[in-house]
């Protein structure tokens, strides 16, 4: 993750965090938000206010993932059967930017042969939010 596009302007943002056990994993997202490589990663901290240690396998969702421009800048929920789910923005093509879509994955905290979580996403539950085509007066 970075800058990858070498802007005088890096970015991350779009920060959320989640304690599992003892630990807090800060999720975010970096690179400019028009950039393709748009992506989330996350950091983990035995304290709210860090050390943050970057996760060496970021980012966890990306272009190179699922094959769509600009994923990130979302956030978590868990769903009606306790899955939890992370919905973000993407491109609205490979071509244009806006305007963007939003769309769902699946994610869970599996441990690692470490005993370690770490998240886990599942990229064939990827799915776009049809949005209606009527207009709100």
């Amino acid at each position: 993750m970075g800058n990858t596009a070498k802007t005088d302007w890096p970015v991350t943002e779009g920060p959320t965090v989640i304690k599992k056990e003892k630990l807090y994993y800060l999720f975010y997202s970096a690179n400019d938000f028009r950039n393709p490589d748009y992506a989330v990663g996350y950091a983990t901290s035995a304290s709210p206010t860090g050390p943050w240690l970057k996760y060496a396998g970021n980012p966890v969702i990306s272009k190179k993932l699922l094959q769509i421009n600009g994923t990130g800048h979302g956030d978590f929920f868990t769903d009606k059967k306790g899955a939890l789910q992370y919905v973000f923005h993407t491109h609205h093509s490979n071509h244009k930017v806006s305007p963007r879509a939003t769309a769902i994955i699946k994610a869970a905290f599996i441990k690692d042969k470490n005993g370690h979580f770490r998240l886990q996403i599942d990229p064939e539950s990827f799915r776009f939010l049809i949005q209606s085509a009527a207009k709100i007066n």
